[in-house]
């Protein structure tokens, strides 16, 4: 994570003298995009700030206006990404740094229709003008029905206040999203299920306090609703769907089957709608048959994300995961032979020092055994502390030793340092992956390996 003094440096690398700039504007299909020399700015077709980024630097803006930074180190071979969460105060100096560039703008000549060099407050009277002969705030003009004049005023438009009430709309449509697969942060996200079933492993904390509920017809028929009354003309740029929240497969089959042809039926803009996804546990897929997992996936339903953690069982029961290596093999197995796309996630360093041979070695293993087709993917995900005692609690049991200090049971725990189950540092973890993924080319040649840090989600 960053200190003060690395955030600062990261947010200033947009920021320079306050003097007019040469800059490009390009409308895309999902919005605007505007180009300087210290970064690319990024809008939604409804004038939101999405993100920005300049030389592996990144701060990115999710539909509840959470903002995380991510920032690259390394060289190749050895690189990794650093992520903070953005503060209230960091929020809105970027929201205001966007602005002011629109606000500064000087357009390159002949890059806006009808003007050769057109300051952003000319460029914003002329689309205020243009609106107001038509009686509509910029707001109301569609992405399809405007130009780069509407565009930049829609961006104006927008102050940081504005955004941030996005917070209280999305939580009345969602409730939190906690953790969503990497490739899925662009999916529309449908809650057919809310919590996890399960909710019970050492080293999950993101569905505690949340009691499992599978929606009832009419809870998701309103749920539906409210997901098109706040994306809007937004809905044409999610790409797929996803059924959340930890375990949609654990939904009865008819009942699924069901929601899945509601979907297609009421929200058929999505890009890709067709193709959805979801997580599964790896000890409740006997509820269903091979058949009616064959007919979900005709449906639709094309991916699913498993958590397997381990090969190891004496780390699977050390994380109070349900069932043993093998029957989450065969699980995953399960969903092969009817056709899914896999995606198998494996935690990095989870149990420390002390497990770090036996985990690599049988999670190894473990992913042998599975029948990888292209399209397939292993996650390797680096292994975050819970903000919990759980964890903490059997790795002693486990291991032996003594507890490590806490200032409290809801605060972040600090940072172990018995020999015998040492967490890894940052720099270790980034060698273990770097050395798992060479491993794995060989495993799994057809499959493709990848980070999933925890630390990006943002949906």
């Amino acid at each position: 994570m960053h200190d003060d003094r690395t955030s600062e440096e990261g947010l200033a690398r947009t920021k320079q003298p306050n003097q007019l700039r040469e800059m490009s504007i390009r409308r895309t299909t999902r919005g605007t995009q505007i180009q300087t020399p210290h970064g690319v700015w990024r809008y939604d077709r409804t004038g939101k700030f999405l993100s920005v980024s300049h030389q592996g630097w990144a701060v990115r803006r999710g539909l509840n206006h959470r903002m995380v930074e991510s920032t690259a180190s390394g060289e190749k071979g050895t690189m990794f990404r650093e992520y903070r969460e953005l503060t209230e105060v960091d929020k809105r100096a970027v929201i205001e740094e966007g602005r002011l560039l629109c606000a500064e703008l000087t357009v390159v000549p002949n890059r806006l229709p009808g003007s050769s060099t057109q300051t952003a407050a000319q460029t914003a009277a002329s689309a205020r003008s243009m609106s107001a002969e038509q009686g509509l705030h910029p707001k109301q003009v569609s992405h399809a029905d405007g130009d780069v004049h509407t565009d930049l005023q829609r961006i104006l438009s927008w102050s940081e206040r504005d955004l941030a009430c996005d917070e209280e709309a999305f939580n009345a449509v969602y409730k939190p999203v906690s953790i969503l697969p990497p490739d899925q942060y662009q999916a529309l996200v449908v809650q057919i299920s809310q919590g996890c079933s399960y909710n019970r492993c050492t080293f999950c904390d993101f569905y505690q306090g949340r009691p499992f509920h599978i929606l009832s017809m009419a809870e998701f028929e309103a749920h539906l609703r409210a997901i098109r009354r706040f994306f809007g003309e937004r809905l044409q740029d999610r790409t797929g769907i996803f059924l959340a929240d930890g375990n949609a497969l654990i939904v009865p089959y008819e009942r699924l089957a069901t929601m899945i042809e509601r979907i297609r039926a009421e929200l058929p803009e999505v890009q890709y709608g067709h193709q959805m996804s979801t997580f599964m546990d790896t000890f409740n897929l006997d509820r269903k048959s091979v058949d009616q997992l064959t007919t979900l996936r005709k449906m639709g339903l094309q991916t699913v994300y498993v958590g397997l953690e381990s090969g190891s069982a004496r780390v699977r029961r050390f994380l109070n995961k349900p069932g043993t290596p093998d029957e989450a093999i065969e699980a995953i197995n399960l969903l092969k032979q009817a056709g899914y796309r896999v995606g198998v996630i494996v935690l990095l360093g989870v149990g420390g020092i002390s497990f770090a041979e036996e985990h690599e070695q049988m999670t190894i293993q473990s992913l042998r055994e599975i029948p990888f087709t292209q399209g397939d993917i292993i996650y390797l995900s680096p292994f975050v502390e819970p903000h919990n005692r759980a964890y903490f609690e059997r790795l002693i049991s486990a291991v032996g030793g003594d507890t490590p200090q806490q200032g409290g049971a809801d605060i972040e725990v600090a940072p172990v340092t018995s020999e015998g189950w040492a967490a890894f540092s940052q720099a270790e973890l980034v060698e273990i992956y770097w050395r798992w993924k060479k491993i794995l080319a060989d495993v799994a040649p057809q499959v493709q390996t990848t980070m999933y840090s925890i630390l990006q989600h943002l949906y």
